[in-house]
């Protein structure tokens, strides 16, 4: 093989390899789902309940292999605290491992993503005295627009069912659809129309 022919396929080679190498444009990289939670210490909510508000704050973080673990702090009008509860940030979805008696037997799954609308999940949060589940149900993407601006949130229904010596009978009063917004967390909850707690205000 002449020598010239020989250089222009090591060129070749050469060229072809690195264009392999190249690094792909940010842009044209693969999106990771957004977190539908704050994960950073500071971010606080006022939320509004009829006249009622109500305020809350991320006060700790802790990264785990599952997940970041944020801890939800409850702010009394009289200025003391309360560990509300805490909540497993991942991009799976938001699970409650702690409410504020305690932590948790069944940890409550609030949100999983992708929310594909009809997909339904349960979570047991049975007693000694009754058996009961929390049926929760995806609804979709829905625009929300509450005093804290618009959102685009994944909306879930979720409704409480007891059972009762092997009745299965629906709580209709115990029930209520919660709307997530990414980076942000519950921006509306409604138990009915009219009786709504929406987000008035968000710190990052």
């Amino acid at each position: 093989m002449p020598r010239l022919l020989v250089r222009l396929t090591i060129c070749t080679l050469l060229v072809g390899a690195a264009a392999t190498a190249a690094p792909v444009p940010v842009h044209l990289m693969p999106k990771e789902p957004p977190l539908y939670f704050p994960t950073r210490v500071g971010a606080k909510w006022v939320y509004q309940w009829g006249e009622r508000e109500l305020t809350q704050s991320v006060t700790a973080v802790e990264r785990t292999d599952a997940g970041s673990l944020v801890t939800v702090t409850g702010h009394r009008p009289d200025g003391t605290t309360f560990t509300d509860q805490k909540v497993l940030v991942r991009q799976a979805g938001l699970t409650q491992v702690e409410s504020f008696l305690g932590k948790l037997a069944s940890p409550r799954c609030w949100l999983k993503v992708p929310c594909v609308a009809g997909a339904e999940w349960e979570d047991d949060c049975s007693t000694d005295l009754v058996r009961q589940k929390w049926v929760r149900t995806a609804v979709g993407a829905e625009a929300v627009e509450v005093p804290a601006g618009k959102f685009t949130a994944l909306r879930v229904r979720n409704v409480l069912v007891v059972d009762r010596r092997g009745l299965h009978l629906p709580v209709l009063d115990i029930g209520y659809d919660g709307w997530y917004a990414p980076g942000v967390g519950l921006v509306r909850s409604e138990e009915r129309p009219g009786n709504a707690m929406v987000l008035k205000s968000f710190t990052r």
